[in-house]
């Protein structure tokens, strides 16, 4: 075989060229055209043109964000590359799109005749519309054999309208193929990268295929303003491909170009991300892209090759300018090279291995082919570097990654002693729940006890009474008898439902839902009662022209806090000997929230002592009365489970406690 290249101009020189050149009307003959000029009637017309002298060529062609013929990279210009086949046959295949991308890839290899005998497909698709991971993954599944190149078109960077064309001229087509069958054409495919990782490392928060809501949980759009500065993410989608984003599967780094900006802030990616990919920016380090183009000449020459064929992406060219050349320049010298600059570039993985057919951004993708075995060529140049005009922005990327290695570093370990913290007090908050559930546990028994005592006394005095007349031989009547065993009875059945009504209280599920609240503090104050009126404190309440007032909530964790307020109340009443203590209690709603007020007479809590009532383990009492933990919990329930307030204050009596909880 051979390649021969030339810049289109017109028909009159396009005649004088093939006839120098003795291209063939035949069969045999591919013809790949890569145009930077955007115009559909030109296109039309152009190909009408070489289809009136060669009727029998095979042509597949895209729009380009830049050409490459040889040893130059050309703008706005149209490359022909013609190449000539011996024993290989070509056909051409065509499909619409289809409802999503991998329909396309799997309708598209549906039409290839003879798809067990193909060696090799050049596949063009649409540049702005294809998802062009999910679409090589049908060619994976369905055609592994087939050793795949090519990309998706460009349109320079305006992202408004690419083209696909074959000898019919441009159409709807989705995707275009030129199918090659020969067994024993010598394929090789390679690619050089070289894009590295800036910044910190970030995880994708919300995505669908290769649409990106959010990364960090901030739309994507604010993430490169936020990090790369206004003016990239005003330019979006155009400025997005020389700064994809990179992400690391099966050891590899993929990068993902930008393609598409949406007015929600969501940014269309040339492949997949998925929701939970750790991800970073990526720049271009041009001593790095530089360096890599070595190994893409020493895996290019370990193949005989006849023809080279470039699908690089537009980025290098930006990122580089003329110091693409030094990477394209050497494989120009050894056969003849022709491609263009894409908007995705698709590499074939063998069957083989482990990893599917791969979309790739900011790589260099190499297509080598030869029908002779005997063509084997080295690409030859000297490794030292060079020292190019570009010496100090290889000075800055090389400052830019050593920085972000070291950002990342510390980014880590600060995550490690973090998550170390953050441990801690999660065990530390379990310690204070549970020392607060016995220290609740200790004022529920004081409180049975509180509402046992009057009845026990009772049931004692009087079986002592029929005892006594028992043994004294005072024997009462029948109707006393029976009024003293009635007394009991009551007594006893009283006892039981104050155990009853403790063990419904603690053994309440946890759970969350719809409650009355007047019946939640009826409850408290059943439970509570006695043991203030043993102490002679007045307990004052009245909410009884309230609506019933409807709240969800987690069942019970109110109620222990409005208990160990009041305990408090009673706590300090006690100790200072006041007399007529009272407690009062108000319910009321005000700006959409239920109000409760605990407000007692004790005097109030002094100045220096109020500010820090709230914190854990904090307490005015002697270590072996109080932890400290029931108002830093009652806190805690209240602000974080029934996102409500809790806050106190001093009145012209004593403490006021109040809670504010939010009306469903």
């Amino acid at each position: 075989m051979k390649t021969i290249n030339t810049i289109y101009t017109d028909e009159k020189s396009l005649k004088e060229f093939l006839n120098s050149h003795a291209i063939p009307n035949d069969e045999k003959v591919l013809l790949q055209i890569f145009t930077g000029v955007l115009d559909e009637d030109y296109i039309n017309n152009m190909i009408r043109s070489i289809v009136n002298i060669l009727p029998k060529i095979n042509i597949i062609g895209s729009s380009t964000d830049g050409e490459i013929i040889d040893t130059e990279v050309k703008s706005n210009s149209t490359v022909l590359s013609f190449s000539i086949f011996e024993e290989t046959s070509i056909s051409i295949y065509k499909i619409e799109k289809f409802p999503s991308c991998y329909q396309t890839g799997k309708h598209l290899i549906k039409k290839i005749e003879n798809k067990d005998d193909a060696k090799a497909a050049i596949v063009f698709a649409d540049g702005l519309n294809t998802n062009g991971e999910i679409f090589l993954k049908a060619f994976h599944k369905y055609a592994p054999h087939i050793q795949i190149a090519g990309g998706l078109a460009g349109d320079n960077a305006t992202f408004k309208k690419t083209y696909i064309f074959t000898k019919e001229g441009v159409d709807d087509s989705s995707a275009i193929a030129a199918v090659l069958y020969n067994p024993n054409l010598i394929v090789n495919t390679s690619f050089s990268f070289g894009w590295e990782e800036i910044g910190k490392e970030m995880t994708i928060t919300k995505s669908v295929e290769n649409r990106v809501y959010t990364i960090d949980d901030i739309s994507t759009t604010n993430i490169y303003k936020k990090y790369l500065g206004k003016e990239i993410e005003e330019a979006l989608p155009a400025t997005g491909i020389e700064f994809p984003l990179i992400i690391n599967r099966q050891g590899n780094k993929i990068a993902r170009a930008v393609v598409g900006k949406n007015d929600d802030g969501s940014l269309v990616f040339a492949g997949n991300i998925r929701k939970g990919d750790k991800v970073h920016l990526g720049y271009g380090n041009i001593e790095n892209i530089l360096d890599n183009r070595f190994n893409l000449y020493d895996n290019i020459s370990q193949y005989p090759f006849e023809s080279i064929f470039i699908y690089s992406c537009m980025a290098r060219k930006r990122l580089l300018g003329d110091e693409i050349k030094n990477e394209i320049v050497p494989m120009s010298k050894a056969a003849p090279l022709s491609g263009f600059f894409t908007y995705g570039e698709f590499y074939f993985c063998d069957s083989s291995s482990s990893c599917d057919n791969q979309l790739l951004n900011q790589t260099t993708t190499v297509l080598t082919l030869s029908e002779s075995k005997n063509s084997k060529n080295n690409i030859d140049e000297d490794k030292k570097e060079k020292k190019q005009k570009a010496q100090t922005i290889k000075a800055l990327s090389h400052l830019i990654s050593e920085t972000s290695k070291e950002l990342n570093l510390l980014n880590n370990n600060l995550k490690e002693k973090i998550d170390l913290e953050v441990n801690k007090n999660m065990q530390q908050e379990l310690r204070i729940l549970e020392q607060s559930k016995m220290a609740s546990m200790g004022e529920m028994m004081a409180n049975i006890a509180h509402q046992w005592r009057q009845p026990l006394s009772s049931i004692s005095t009087v079986a002592s009474g029929v005892k006594l007349n028992y043994y004294t031989g005072m024997v009462s009547s029948d109707e006393e008898m029976i009024d003293n065993m009635d007394l009991i009875l009551s007594k006893t059945e009283y006892l039981s439902n104050t155990i009853n009504t403790f063990r419904d209280f603690l053994k309440e599920k946890k759970e969350f839902k719809k409650v009355v609240l007047q019946d939640r503090l009826d409850m408290v104050f059943h439970i509570i009662g006695t043991s203030l009126k043993d102490n002679h404190i007045d307990l004052k309440y009245n909410y009884n022209d309230l609506e019933p007032l409807n709240i969800e909530m987690v069942v019970g964790e109110l109620d222990q806090v409005i208990i160990n307020i009041i305990n408090n109340a009673k706590d300090a009443l006690t100790e200072k000997n006041i007399e007529n203590g009272v407690i009062d209690i108000e319910l009321f709603v005000k700006d959409d929230k239920a109000t409760i007020t605990i407000e007692d007479n004790a005097g109030g809590i002094p100045s220096h002592v109020l500010p820090r009532i709230f914190e854990p383990y904090f307490t005015t009492k002697h270590q072996s009365q109080g932890t400290g933990l029931g108002l830093h919990m009652s806190y805690k329930i209240i602000t974080e489970s029934l996102n409500g307030k809790l806050y106190a204050k001093n009145s012209n009596k004593g403490a006021k406690f109040t809670i504010e909880l939010p009306l469903n």
